[in-house]
């Protein structure tokens, strides 16, 4: 099965299309060339990965580049409170958290890599990701 990423790579033309949200839009074209995850996207190979994002958009340009790198995906409503959020950790197995939100440090053992990501896509050389089953 190819990530999404792959098949956008494979498309004829994504010149002048984009991925829309409700108050912005990403170019495809972008997105094949940069990442959203600022660089983060190596160290989320093969990782448990909670999403926790603000709007839609900002999480289907996350999911695009997970797709195929990331073991397994939990996606967040933007509305989860933060007292849920051990409940959640704690059941998916999440060994990492891509967020747009700050969220709070917690360092020692059990401690989460956590890997911002932003709507706006930064120029970045291609990675060839590990891929998996996700």
């Amino acid at each position: 099965m190819k990530a999404i990423r792959d098949a956008l790579g494979n498309a004829s033309d994504c010149a002048g299309r984009f991925l829309w949200g409700a108050t912005a839009g990403v170019p495809l074209s972008d997105l094949l060339r940069g990442t959203s995850l600022g660089g983060g996207l190596p160290e989320l190979s093969g990782r448990s990965v909670l999403l926790l994002t603000e709007d839609q958009l900002t999480a289907a340009v996350a999911l695009i580049e997970l797709d195929g790198v990331a073991r397994r995906i939990v996606i967040c409503p933007p509305d989860l409170s933060a007292g849920h959020l051990p409940s959640v950790i704690a059941g998916a197995r999440v060994d990492a958290i891509v967020s747009d939100r700050d969220l709070p440090d917690r360092d020692g053992p059990g401690a989460l890599l956590r890997v911002p990501c932003r709507l706006a896509i930064t120029p970045a050389a291609a990675v060839p990701p590990d891929r998996h089953a996700t």
